[in-house]
């Protein structure tokens, strides 16, 4: 319990801080519009752009709505944290993102053949790892697509928890000396 109190508490604090909250609503519809593009690229063969929003269906909608909303929430909680002074922690949404963005690209692009191929010439012995590399990827998107939403979500919660901890309510060293001159 004292977790749900301490995450919402920490979100209320973002939430009232008017531009904190516009740039986290502006992040989380940006997001999920680029991740509407993107998902889709495991149908279209990596390509990216207005002939992959026409494959989008509801699963890849739900998840870009997902991986968005909660990017935002980080953006907006990350704003938040830095107008405050308080330090930040942005590696689980980069690795998100990051995860998120690139599952669907790696997929059924011309990218992985590619690097493979290099690889190849240079030590012969992975050249049949690439198909190989993009079959799993293909089979596991869910599964990855999973992670990078943990992983957004465990930045959110850790924002959460620095934004309500009283650490994060006196500016740092840095601003305190700002402050005194």
């Amino acid at each position: 319990m004292n977790f749900l109190r301490t995450l919402r508490t920490g979100l209320g604090l973002a939430w009232r801080d008017r531009f904190a909250r516009r740039v986290g609503l502006a992040a989380a519809v940006l997001f999920t519009l680029a991740y509407a593009f993107v998902l889709p690229a495991s149908m279209t063969n990596g390509a990216v752009g207005w002939v992959s929003l026409r494959l989008i269906n509801w699963q890849l909608a739900l998840w870009a709505l997902a991986l968005g909303i909660s990017m935002g929430g980080v953006t907006g909680s990350v704003t938040a944290l830095i107008r405050r002074g308080a330090k930040t922690r942005t590696a689980g949404a980069g690795g998100g993102v990051l995860i998120g963005a690139l599952t669907p690209l790696l997929c059924c692009g011309p990218l992985i053949p590619i690097i493979f191929g290099f690889l190849a010439g240079l030590i012969p012995a992975i050249g049949g790892i690439g198909g190989w590399t993009q079959g799993f990827i293909a089979t596991h998107e869910t599964e990855l697509l999973s992670v990078a939403l943990a992983l957004i979500l465990l930045s959110l919660v850790q924002n959460a928890r620095r934004l309500a901890s009283p650490a994060a309510c006196r500016p740092s060293r840095r601003h305190r000396q700002r402050l005194e001159a």
